[in-house]
């Protein structure tokens, strides 16, 4: 097995290159991006979701039910996915849109007063909160049901 011993931003300074823990916690990872909104006025500050965020999008965008079937050596284990893809769209708005503190405009009890907004407004800051938080085309059609392949269970585990 070959060693590699780079040095890069975040290295830990230790000579193997490795980060350490108050490395990675110190690190201003969330990327960020205005969207311009005339349709409100201005311009709002649009941030990647946090890994904490993006386990409760998923958990809330989407409900996974176990059950297992049989006994023994004829045990099944089956996965229903119930995709709730009207969710989608506002929920990753209200909970990207942050001040310039990076904390969010919207709370969770703001999503349906947001959902009355304008949907070319909303459109935009979806598309770049998407876009910073990693939600690719291909998950964007598995949440929405346009994909032909059934989602992946683990994903939302």
């Amino acid at each position: 097995m070959a060693t590699e011993n780079r040095k890069g931003p975040g290295a830990a300074g230790n000579g193997s290159g490795l980060l350490t823990r108050q490395a990675i916690l110190a690190a201003s990872d969330l990327k960020r991006d205005f969207v311009d909104v005339p349709e409100w006025g201005g311009r709002v500050i649009v941030r990647e979701m946090t890994g904490t965020e993006r386990q409760t999008f998923d958990g809330i965008i989407a409900d996974v039910k176990q059950r297992i079937r049989g006994t023994g050596a004829n045990q099944v284990r089956e996965v229903d996915v119930d995709v709730h893809a009207e969710k989608v769209r506002v929920l990753l708005c209200a909970m990207t849109m942050v001040d310039e503190s990076g904390e969010r405009l919207f709370s969770d009890a703001d999503v349906a007063a947001l959902g009355k907004k304008s949907s070319k407004a909303l459109g935009r800051v979806y598309e770049m909160a998407a876009k910073l938080s990693g939600i690719t085309d291909e998950s964007q059609e598995e949440i929405e049901g346009k994909s032909e392949e059934t989602p992946d269970a683990a994903r939302f585990c």
